[in-house]
């Protein structure tokens, strides 16, 4: 165990140092709120990445055929006009999927809200699963083709419309967003590294934040780490660095280092479960010498983009 700047230093997996995200300055709780509410808006707007079926509210009935990706897990679901047409729209999405597992939720039936024949519609699951995407996916209805999900740079983003022309099914509908961060070449750290520090500093807080003594998240330490998720999955080949904080006296039950190693493994294992890539992380923790006990907001981990 080694000391720095009067603190305990423990180490785990590489140390990368170019930029520290901290927050600036605490400001008062319940303008904290409102500004993570403003941010937290924007950010969700900007970052779900998830594609999801849109519902047919007036009728309840099922849509045709979408195709969504979550982490490493392909769905295709809905309809198609029999087991042939079915058999071929799971094998162009199997074909296609380099390793990530396809959920089968396809039905086959006679149907005539089928809106294109199967053959383009595997070429077009072919065309979508090629690409690295931050999980685009599509809803094929009667009445065309909707895209969601996060392309990565402007280049991407018209291929897969262009793909979803290609398939003739009338209208192409593009909710795609472009990612702010990676444009499929280069990782902006930089413009990364501000966004974070602008949610955290937004929030009031320099990290995500714990009860005293616990593991458990507190304040807008949830709300926080699904937000960091989001952006992190956004800039796919950006590492970072998850610097763990313990207080030491927090809890008599394991010592301070011990107590931010599995906040640090916790923040880490949920980032994971989330799409973000498990060599991309690497953990730090530090026991803190220097604290009041009711020094605001807390216990924190912090977050260093390299």
């Amino acid at each position: 165990m080694s000391t720095e700047n009067g603190q305990n230093a423990g180490a785990r997996g590489p140390v990368r140092w170019p930029l520290l995200i901290a927050g600036l300055a605490v400001i008062p709780l319940a303008l904290a709120a409102a500004g993570l509410g403003m941010f937290g808006d924007k950010v969700a707007q900007t970052f779900r990445l998830d594609s999801v079926a849109l519902s047919n509210a007036s009728t309840g009935q099922v849509k045709p055929l979408s195709l969504s990706i979550k982490n490493n897990t392909i769905t295709v679901a809905g309809k198609t006009d029999g087991d042939t047409s079915r058999q071929r729209i799971l094998t162009a999405a199997k074909d296609a999927a380099r390793g990530r597992t396809v959920v089968d939720s396809v039905t086959a039936e006679s149907t005539d809200r089928l809106p294109g024949d199967s053959a383009k519609t595997a070429a077009l699951i072919k065309n979508v699963l090629a690409e690295d995407t931050g999980g685009v996916g599509f809803e094929w209805t009667e009445q065309g083709i909707t895209l969601t999900g996060m392309a990565y740079g402007e280049a991407q983003k018209q291929r897969l419309v262009h793909a979803a022309q290609e398939a003739d099914a009338g209208a192409v509908s593009d909710k795609l967003a472009v990612s702010p961060y990676y444009d499929g070449k280069t990782v902006n750290t930089a413009a990364l590294a501000a966004d974070l520090g602008a949610l955290f500093n937004t929030a009031g807080v320099k990290g995500i934040t714990y009860n005293m003594g616990t593991r458990t998240l507190a304040g807008p330490g949830a709300e926080l780490q699904q937000k960091m998720a989001d952006m992190l999955r956004a800039a796919p080949g950006a590492s970072v660095t998850l610097i763990a904080h313990a207080w030491i006296g927090e809890t008599k039950d394991m010592t301070c280092e011990l107590l931010a190693g599995q906040r640090g493994e916790d923040l880490r294992n949920y980032l994971i479960s989330q799409g973000v890539a498990a060599d991309k992380i690497a953990n730090r923790v530090i026991g803190d010498t220097n604290w009041k006990k009711d020094q605001a907001p807390g216990p924190e981990t912090a977050v260093q983009v390299a």
